[in-house]
């Protein structure tokens, strides 16, 4: 049985019929159904029980946002036949999903609407919907990594001609009544774990994010030697990832399964006051979700934009060609200017309003591609 669009409130009184309809929006989430009836708190803290966890996430992320548009009609529809409104958005990972539960893509295209599908990374033009990233972090450039010779930069999202391509990014945390209230500037880092086919590389050389990695590595244990807890993911099917940390005495492990409740990463990322995210498969969601807490950021120059973290405030940004011990100098550098000048409640405060699933509508709706969508 198809159900009815649900949405959060209706669209302002003051605008006509069919200027609600023209500024209408409705989200495609098939996953907006089971994450109501078992409700949010079950989902963010039973997350591994559930299939596809990732998706039941993103799901939720996209139907926290939807509950909380306050500025106009929002709707959400569990299937493509419910969407009504001019405008329709869903995450690549729902069309990815449509087309395994539905056969194909024809439904959503049939339909002959405006459609946006949000990338978490900027992604190549399509000829039949407008395209929108979620993640505002990653450098605009990356490149080739030579080891000593230097990291040549070329550009991140270009045609064939090098033309690059200009993606809107209207970035999607987390909601922020999700995470628990943290007051402390304790001296811990949280290093992000390595992804398993990053440690299936561990012996290239000249794999950038091997560098990062080992570099990252070697910057945590300078600076737990300046007294700094550092805390990480050994996950127990990656039998790599312990046999690399069995040379990292100073680490202080979370030995967990597969996959982990994002309540629970959630408590773990709040034990610390800085996150050390080391490559760009890292700079999404995690980076959202530690600076909604209110922790500093430490990461690389060679993958991410200085514009963006604006370091010594945000965050510190390092480099993988000066040494592990000068970037322990600048992290603490930076922690002291953390810690003395309250840093974590002005960085939550301003990532709530540019991230958190609370304002994603009001930006999308200010943002020049919605406007574009509208009047075209």
């Amino acid at each position: 049985k198809i159900r009815p669009a649900t949405n959060s409130t209706s669209l302002g009184a003051s605008l006509s019929t069919g200027e609600r309809m023209r500024r209408r929006i409705d989200v495609f989430n098939p996953y907006a159904e089971t994450i109501r009836g078992l409700g949010f708190e079950e989902i963010l803290g039973n997350t591994e029980k559930y299939p596809l966890p990732f998706l039941q996430i993103l799901g939720a992320r996209w139907l926290a946002a939807q509950l909380n548009d306050e500025t106009s009609g929002t709707f959400t529809c569990s299937l493509p036949e419910q969407c009504e409104a001019r405008v329709i958005v869903m995450p690549d990972f729902f069309l990815s999903d449509f087309i395994t539960r539905f056969g194909g893509i024809e439904e959503i295209r049939l339909l002959d609407k405006k459609v946006v599908v949000f990338s978490d990374l900027p992604a190549p033009p399509s000829p039949w919907h407008h395209r929108a990233a979620m993640n505002r972090f990653l450098s605009s450039r990356s490149g080739a990594y030579s080891g000593k010779l230097g990291f040549h930069y070329q550009a991140f999202n270009s045609d064939d001609s090098g033309v690059s391509s200009v993606i809107p990014v209207i970035p999607m945390g987390c909601g922020q009544n999700w995470l628990p209230a943290v007051q402390h500037s304790d001296k811990v880092i949280f290093l992000d774990e390595p992804h398993e086919t990053l440690l299936a590389e561990l012996g290239n050389k000249d794999d950038i994010r091997v560098a990062l990695l080992m570099h990252s590595l070697e910057t945590c244990r300078a600076l737990s030697e300046k007294g700094y807890e550092v805390i990480t993911f050994s996950r127990e099917s990656a039998h790599s990832s312990a046999n690399l940390y069995k040379n990292y005495e100073f680490l202080r492990l979370l030995r967990i399964g597969s996959w982990i409740p994002f309540s629970m990463l959630m408590s773990y990322y709040a034990q610390a006051s800085l996150f050390f995210s080391f490559f760009t498969e890292t700079h999404g969601y995690p980076i959202y979700e530690n600076m909604q807490l209110g922790n500093g950021v430490i990461t690389y120059a060679e993958t991410f934009d200085a514009f963006r973290l604006r370091p010594m405030q945000r965050g510190v940004l390092l480099s993988v060609y000066n040494s592990p011990r000068v970037c322990a100098e600048i992290v603490d550098e930076y922690y002291e200017r953390y810690k003395s000048n309250g840093l974590r409640a002005y960085i939550r405060e301003e990532a709530k309003e540019l991230f958190s699933v609370e304002t994603f509508f009001c930006r999308l709706r200010k943002s020049e591609l919605f406007e574009f969508i509208c009047n075209s």
